[in-house]
């Protein structure tokens, strides 16, 4: 028999990453080809020039592909930017047993009235969320099957994105001869690849942090309560530390990676960064303070976290396993210190785990980078065999993902 692949893709707004893996059994993936590539046309996750997209996707899927010796002609795609948005609708259904027990006809039916009132037309959803049910006053339940009562009531969270977006990202990819099998939005890829089942069970904040992007999701008892998407990213930290020091965002982006700190480190504070003369005339050499240098980085940090602590609202109280970062922006230093200054709960950072993923170490990448990506292809994987171990997380792709078509 032939063996089967996935190849799977990310459009970031600083690099574009492929992945190709090959399902095996009790539901885990091997990687079989990275891909790496640096993104140009893409502004805050938003495709705005898509021939220099292109390149980038080109480029990462070649990698992966030459290095996997297979072709690629189908594609998971994660989505991501600012025109991510969440909705929330209710079902309500009058329990119609005599006896006034909930019977399983009831639950399908309340599903689908809790998910008719959608976003409006230029809106596609990506996922459809069933929350708990409501039955008469009781609610947070996960099954009322054989409960009694008069009134059965559900939600469900529906996250799309602007129709036009997604159609740019996915015409891109039909001009490279690519079938896009199916979307997702990228905090959620990332969720199934570093979360375990007991942290969604027990309430958890994941964040993704990109270069353009920062996208959040919280679970609590497996189900996700909230999400979002925010056009703000690590290089917004670089063009302030650009401005505030007139330098230039190479330069900014160098000193970020060497010497940055999400929070001032008293250990270092009192030393000085050396920059080179930016004049063709003049040769007076320059520094900064490493304090100052940490200043300008947590005031943009401590911003982007308290915008996601304000959305996520009182979805916070779940989150008794913490937060969890992933992206190439969750390695910055004492990011764990200042979340839990910002949500008053540890924090750590968040890599594919061996259980779900395997060969995913690369001398290229972080492995919080492959987070989205590794997502990705355990959802292909579960999509194959929904019997295996990760068979929670298959239940919960199911249901998260039913909202996609095209």
């Amino acid at each position: 028999m032939a063996k089967s692949y996935a190849a799977v893709l990310e459009i970031g707004t600083t690099h574009t990453v492929a992945l190709i893996g090959e399902p095996l059994d009790g539901g885990r993936v091997r990687v079989v080809g990275k891909g790496l590539a640096r993104t140009t046309g893409v502004r805050k996750g938003i495709i705005t020039e898509i021939k220099q997209a292109t390149n980038g996707v080109h480029a990462a899927l070649t990698q992966a592909a030459d290095a996997a010796d297979v072709n690629v002609g189908e594609i998971l795609l994660a989505i991501s930017g600012a025109h991510i948005n969440t909705s929330a609708s209710e079902g309500r259904l009058p329990v119609r047993a005599t006896d006034g027990k909930v019977t399983r006809d009831d639950m399908d039916e309340i599903r689908d009235l809790a998910a008719a009132n959608k976003p409006g037309p230029d809106r596609v959803i990506l996922h459809a969320i069933p929350q708990f049910y409501k039955l008469d006053d009781l609610d947070g339940i996960t099954n009322p099957e054989g409960m009694r009562g008069k009134q059965l009531r559900l939600g469900t969270l529906f996250i799309h994105g602007l129709q036009e977006r997604v159609d740019d990202a996915v015409n891109l990819l039909k001009g490279q001869d690519l079938d896009t099998r199916s979307v997702m939005f990228s905090a959620l890829a990332a969720a199934a690849a570093v979360l375990t089942p007991e942290q969604r069970n027990q309430g958890v904040v994941l964040i993704d942090l990109g270069g353009g992007t920062t996208n959040y999701v919280v679970f609590f008892h497996n189900v996700v309560v909230a999400a979002g998407s925010l056009g703000i990213g690590g290089d917004h930290v670089t063009n302030d530390i650009a401005q505030a020091f007139s330098i230039s965002m190479s330069q900014a982006e160098e000193i970020k990676l060497a010497e940055g700190c999400a929070m001032i480190d008293p250990t270092r504070s009192g030393r000085r960064i050396e920059l080179p003369s930016t004049s063709l005339t003049i040769s007076t050499a320059r520094s900064i303070s490493v304090k100052a240098l940490h200043t300008v980085m947590e005031a943009r940090l401590r911003e982007t976290l308290t915008l996601i602590r304000e959305q996520v609202g009182l979805e916070l109280r779940h989150a008794g396993a913490g937060v969890v970062f992933t992206g190439g922006g969750a390695y910055m230093p004492r990011l764990d210190e200042l979340a839990d200054r910002v949500f008053g709960m540890r924090a750590r950072i968040g890599e594919p785990l061996p259980q779900y993923v395997d060969n995913i170490l690369d001398e290229r990448f972080r492995p919080a980078m492959l987070a989205t990506t590794a997502g990705l292809l355990i959802r292909r994987a579960q999509m194959r065999d929904e019997d295996g171990p990760l068979s929670m997380i298959g239940e919960w792709f199911r249901k998260s993902t039913k909202g996609f078509a095209r």
